[in-house]
């Protein structure tokens, strides 16, 4: 919900490693500040 896309495509991006996230056993979690910084990071290379 925080970013507006699909579950699948979210999990699509992890396994290309294409988007933060930590594993922690079996599971695979996400930072709200790590996301925030990669939609910073995002949004600056595109307007480069």
């Amino acid at each position: 919900e925080y970013l507006g896309i699909k579950k699948n495509t979210l999990y699509c991006w992890v396994c290309q490693k294409k988007f933060p996230y930590v594993k922690c056993g079996r599971r695979t979690m996400f930072d709200i500040k790590d996301i925030d910084t990669w939609i910073k990071e995002k949004k600056i290379a595109e307007q480069i």
